[in-house]
């Protein structure tokens, strides 16, 4: 499925294992990530849940920056508690986030396979 993401599509990157790392998401024909501002338990739960995990235990256990050519897509997030879907919170802008920086990029830690 990575060779085919599909737009608000979000993958964890360079964590030690695989259900932790940088939260990114497939914006504009490109992968980018998502800045922590506002970034909670509900965000993550969702991008963990969206990924098939149970839920989120930690958010920004570690900072994972990218690469200083990769996008910030989103800011400001706001997902509610219980979502499924990454697109039900946020739709990819046509531009990118300049007020935040990649040591502002979302890390989280997900657990359990979902039921």
């Amino acid at each position: 499925i990575w060779d085919n993401p599909f737009p608000s599509m979000v993958r964890l990157m360079d964590g030690d294992f695989t259900n932790e790392g940088r939260v990114e998401v497939y914006c504009n024909g490109e992968w980018g990530t998502v800045c922590n501002t506002t970034f909670d338990l509900n965000d993550a739960g969702t991008v963990c849940r969206q990924l098939g995990y149970a839920d989120a235990s930690q958010v920004d256990y570690k900072t994972l920056p990218a690469n200083s050519s990769t996008f910030i897509w989103l800011n400001n997030l706001q997902c509610y508690p219980g979502e499924r879907c990454f697109s039900k919170c946020e739709l990819c802008e046509y531009g990118f986030i300049t007020s935040c920086s990649h040591q502002q990029d979302a890390t989280i830690r997900c657990y359990g396979a979902s039921s």
